[in-house]
């Protein structure tokens, strides 16, 4: 019995020893630690500096004959309209190449991008669309005038009279419709269909001129 009773002790300090040693290895170190703080500060700067630099990306919704009224307000400029959907590739494919008039063309083109993600439907009003739009936006440095239109999808295309999107409109500094960029049975610009880089840019420079500078920033 006593040695039965001497062998229980053996066996449980034996216990004790081996829980020690597991509750010591799990616990971090010092320099465990400090690398963990320091990974966390660094998602964090990261989160920060991606903030600050989208922050001159702007989306506001409003109805299809507010958007017109935005259009025709440019009056002097020669205007692009780029009418797209976050469904919609081609469109997505083409949306950097409206950034870059903006950016290359300064205060003489006014870029304007119309996105055609509500489609009506009651349970998905146009503010439930936002955060698709915004992310994509953000993506693309998207610094162009953004709108969601609260129009449904359908009501637009037939507004403006097209079948489906992509379509780019282009205005002349009087405020008139000079060009429409939409379907090949319309525009016949191949079986690809229209680009920037082909149709839209050359046209608008062709409108603004041989004299076109572009702006360069303030050192």
């Amino acid at each position: 019995m006593y040695r039965n009773q001497q062998y229980v002790r053996l066996h449980i300090a034996g216990l004790s020893l081996i829980a020690s040693l597991m509750l010591a290895s799990c616990r971090p170190s010092a320099s465990d630690q400090s690398q963990v703080t320091s990974t966390k500060s660094a998602r964090t700067s990261l989160a920060t500096n991606a903030t600050v630099h989208h922050s001159n990306v702007d989306l506001q919704i409003k109805s299809w004959t507010e958007i017109e009224q935005q259009i025709l307000a440019h009056q002097g400029k020669v205007v692009v309209v780029d009418f797209w959907s976050t469904w919609c590739i081609p469109c997505m494919r083409e949306f950097p190449n409206l950034v870059d008039l903006q950016n290359t063309y300064g205060d003489q083109v006014h870029c304007i991008s119309v996105c055609l993600d509500y489609d009506g439907f009651a349970e998905e009003p146009p503010e439930s669309k936002r955060e698709n739009v915004e992310t994509f936006l953000k993506k693309v440095d998207g610094t162009t005038q953004n709108f969601l239109s609260s129009t449904k999808d359908l009501d637009v295309y037939q507004a403006i009279k097209i079948g489906a999107v992509p379509a780019v409109f282009v205005y002349d500094e009087r405020g008139q419709l000079h060009s429409r960029f939409t379907d090949n049975t319309e525009n016949k610009t191949g079986e690809k269909g229209f680009t920037y880089q082909t149709h839209v840019t050359p046209l608008v420079k062709k409108l603004l001129g041989k004299s076109v500078q572009t702006t360069v920033p303030e050192s």
